[in-house]
């Protein structure tokens, strides 16, 4: 017998917003897939067959895909070009989203402009005071108070962080941008100030030269409705800085049981992302923070045919209202039937859509991941997804 269980699903979202490379050099294009190509108009009932049990103890469904429909990227709503290094005559541009339709655009240089894909605005916003190699981003959208040109508090926060820096400099690894009334007359406008931030404690020079390993921050966070942001640090533990004084404490030797970006969902009180251990989508509660936390719940989703193999980390997107867009990223070689060899293959990305959702009765919780759809890009460009 099948079971029905009440969805989340919101319609505030409309897009799945994707960053590839283009075909140029330095040129990176902005795609926009619809959400219902990923996700079912309604969730619908969960079938009995190919059932997984979790570690916490759940049953999960996940797709095993034998022919998955393939998608093409739809025709890009802008494309940007960074300018080549005059140095090492090289392209570089990173993005960082700070909301489900605005993006951040660096280039080799420190330079940069916001992209708005909703209404294909673009913005100048001041240089990096240093270009960053290995690059992480959190960001802390507040929408109303940046439209309110009357509202002199600090706005939205995008924080962009050096991961793995190779020559540590104290003043140069940590940058924010914060929207904000300007400092000079005339105060009435507001635009993008650029702050140095004081980088993690074990990411100071005198630190790191202690260690005999390169650090890394292996996964980040923003906790506390946004007034911190935490991060966990390979072989130094994790720390949290007010996201206004910039200060860090930190709250203990352990790291956060996932890997990379971890995003906070509202609906269900928790915190999600890939779990460090499984690879699979995680769900943490970090309200408390007094001891390492420990995962309530992970959901596989996609069961993969032999013979592909992932070849870059999968990348989850918070789409709203317990819902996700879960990308892996493979390579499939075709064997030589005479020799056994693999032969040159091709590298392509699956999206897959889900939801979880609470089956639980009254207090009580009782996660659920539902599937929706998986689909299969033939792409092998894709870079970031927000």
């Amino acid at each position: 017998m099948s079971r029905t269980f009440k969805s989340t699903t919101g319609l505030s979202r409309r897009f799945l917003n994707l960053i590839a490379a283009n075909h140029s050099p330095g040129v990176k294009s902005l795609h926009r897939i619809g959400l219902g190509r990923i996700f079912n108009s309604t969730p619908g009932p969960i079938p009995n067959g190919d059932r997984l049990e979790s570690a916490a103890g759940q049953e999960d469904y996940m797709v095993r895909p034998r022919a998955l429909d393939i998608i093409r990227l739809p025709t890009p709503v802008m494309s940007f070009r960074s300018s080549a290094s005059f140095e090492s005559k090289e392209w570089k541009l990173d993005c960082f989203p700070l909301s489900d339709c605005k993006v951040f655009c660096m280039d080799q240089s420190g330079r940069g402009f916001l992209f708005d894909a909703n209404s294909c605005g673009v913005s100048t916003v001041a240089h990096l005071h240093t270009p960053k190699v290995k690059p992480i981003s959190l960001s802390i959208p507040q929408p109303n108070v940046d439209e309110d040109d009357h509202n002199d508090e600090w706005g939205s926060k995008l924080f962009i962080l050096e991961s793995m820096p190779e020559e540590p400099e104290v003043n140069c690894q940590f940058e924010a941008f914060i929207y904000r009334m300007r400092d000079v007359y005339p105060r009435v406008l507001k635009h993008w100030n650029r702050h140095l931030v004081p980088p993690p404690p074990p990411f100071i020079r005198e630190t790191v030269n202690q260690n005999s390993r390169r650090l890394e921050v292996t996964s980040y966070a923003v906790i506390e409705d946004g007034s911190h942001i935490c991060i966990s640090i390979e072989g130094a533990g994790t720390y949290c800085m007010h996201t206004v004084s910039h200060t860090w404490n930190r709250v203990g030797e352990w790291t956060l049981p996932f890997r990379g970006k971890i995003e906070y969902v509202p609906e269900l009180k928790l915190w999600f992302g890939t779990s460090a251990e499984s690879g699979h989508l995680a769900a943490a509660d970090l309200s408390a923070m007094d001891s390492q936390p420990q995962l309530v719940g992970t959901w596989k989703e996609l069961d993969p045919p032999e013979g592909w193999k992932e070849c870059k980390d999968s990348q989850v997107v918070n789409l709203g209202s317990g819902r996700f867009c879960i990308a892996r990223f493979f390579k499939k070689n075709p064997v030589d039937v005479r020799s056994g060899d693999e032969l040159p293959g091709q590298s392509f990305a699956v999206l897959t859509g889900v939801e979880v959702v609470n089956r639980g009765c009254d207090a009580e919780v009782e996660l659920r991941m539902v599937t929706h759809k998986s689909r299969r890009v033939n792409s092998t460009t894709i870079e970031t997804l927000f």
